[in-house]
Order: C-alpha cells, then sequence, then structure tokens
C-alpha cells in the first residue's frame, strides 16, 4: 500500500527519550504511523507541510465530566438545563479537547444513557472528540456525591445489578464515590460515604468484567477504605479529616505505593 499522507519536515517530540527530533517525515499508513525518516529537501505531492510545528503523542486527560458546563455553578446549571442542553456541553467539551491534542478523555461521573449514547456518536464519527472512557454513572450512596446524575446504591446487591447494567452498556470502567464532595450539598469531602461492603462488591463486579475500578476519595478515611478494597485507581486523594483538616498521611501513602494503586490526583481552582 501507498505511503500516503506524510506530514513534512516537523519536529517529533519523542517522549520515551526526552528528545525532540527536528525535520522529519513522518508517513502514515491508515490510522498509524508507518515511519518517520529525515525530511526530504522538497515535500513530497500531497503531503502536509508542518514546517516549524510539533507532532506529539495525543494528551490523555483522566478525570473529566463531559455533561457539565465548567462554569462557577455546574450543579445548578446541570439541574437547570433539559438534555440537548446537556448534550451541546458534551459536543464543545469534546470540541475543545481534541483541538487543544487531547486524544483520549476519561469520564468519571455522568448522565449515563445520555453518556453512553454521546460516546457512540463519537466512535461512530457522527460527532468530532476524542477517544472516550466512560463509566456511566458513578456509584453512590442516597445522596450522595453527584447524585443528581444518578448512580444511587442502597445495598450490595443494587451495586452488582448497576455496575453490571452500565458494563453491557458500554461503560469501560466502575467508578465510585467513596467520600462526600463540595460540588454536593448535604455531603462532606472529609466523610466517608461509601459502606465498604458495598466498594468489594463493585470490585469483584470489575474482576470479574476484566475493567479497572476507581473512587473518588476526599476523606482519609475513604482512602483507607479504597486501598483495603485494592482498587486499581483512587481520584483527588487529597487526605481530609474530620472537620475539614488537610493532613498527609505518609502511612497510607506507603500502602498506596506498596499496592501500586494509581493516584489520579486531579486539579482544581478555587
Amino acid at each position: 500500500m501507498e505511503k500516503t499522507p506524510c506530514i513534512w519536515n516537523v519536529n517529533v517530540v519523542d517522549i520515551a527519550a526526552g528528545t525532540i527530533l527536528p525535520g522529519r517525515s513522518v508517513y502514515l499508513l491508515g490510522e498509524k504511523i508507518d515511519s518517520i525518516a529525515d525530511a526530504e529537501p522538497e515535500p513530497p505531492e500531497g503531503a502536509i507541510d508542518a514546517t516549524g510545528s510539533y507532532l506529539s503523542p495525543g494528551l490523555i486527560d483522566c478525570h473529566v465530566h463531559f455533561f457539565l458546563d465548567a462554569g462557577d455553578s455546574p450543579r445548578i446549571s446541570y439541574l437547570e438545563s433539559d438534555d440537548e442542553t446537556k448534550l451541546q456541553w458534551a459536543k464543545k467539551n469534546a470540541k475543545d479537547a481534541i483541538e487543544a491534542g487531547i486524544t483520549t478523555m476519561r469520564d468519571c461521573a455522568a448522565p449515563a444513557e445520555l453518556m453512553f449514547d454521546f460516546q457512540q456518536q463519537v466512535e461512530r464519527s457522527k460527532i468530532p472528540g476524542p477517544h472516550i472512557i466512560s463509566c456511566g454513572h458513578a456509584l453512590m450512596r442516597p445522596g450522595g456525591h453527584c447524585h443528581f446524575m444518578g448512580g444511587e446504591v442502597g445495598s450490595v446487591q443494587d451495586v452488582r445489578r448497576l455496575a453490571e447494567y452500565q458494563l453491557k452498556r458500554g461503560a469501560g470502567f466502575v467508578k465510585l464515590m467513596a467520600s462526600g464532595g463540595g460540588l454536593t450539598p448535604g455531603t462532606l469531602p472529609h466523610e466517608a460515604d461509601l459502606p465498604l461492603e458495598q466498594m468489594q462488591e463493585a470490585k469483584k463486579v470489575a474482576s470479574e468484567h476484566d475493567v479497572q475500578i476507581t473512587a473518588h476519595c476526599h476523606a482519609t478515611e475513604s482512602i483507607e477504605r479504597a486501598v483495603e478494597v485494592e482498587l486499581d485507581m483512587i481520584e483527588h486523594v487529597n487526605f481530609v479529616e474530620p472537620p475539614g483538616r488537610y493532613r498527609f498521611d505518609e502511612e497510607i501513602a506507603r500502602r498506596i505505593r506498596d499496592r501500586e494503586i494509581v493516584v489520579s490526583p486531579t486539579v482544581f481552582s478555587g
């Protein structure tokens, strides 16, 4: 098959070596890179002239919420908006991401049915956007963090039923809300919310379906539960204790490291 198209005279960012390779021609074969060589003196016919530009691997955003508007009051905006408005937010978020070079996004809580439909449209190229890995609803206690998006569970049976349903619908991982969060009145970031036995059941489901499981954890107690259950990942990991004090716990951090649990620290602005 003919090597086409070609990105000509581009500076290639080599992440593995930590270097930049100037003046390269990158040949594509289908959706993959076929070869990289020194740029020819003149661009091949049909080549993209990338002189002065840089080519790097796509960025990955590990913690997003497509169906929030990123405004000052995302929960209120969400509650006051209809599905079509929420879908427009998701489309804009996807477009902004792909234009910024983000090629994979991991959605960590959404209105599940809207999310799965949106994800399919992106996969079928009906909507421009990055590769999406979503959990659908996060699983939380009744009235728990982000319950307004759906995903409340009150028993071990509820956990298994909802997790399995979402994995069948297209979820790529399981997400738990193991502590309160600042976005949700009636919850407190320093309080562990999800019972240990429900977290254990969710872990079993994820393992049975060979997918990863993660948990939103601000509270130190919720972090300890996530470590005990041996989740694959933990989001935030802020070490918040009653009555809202931030205190890093080195012993828990060592246990996270020793069990090779991945931390997705996230950032936020005040």
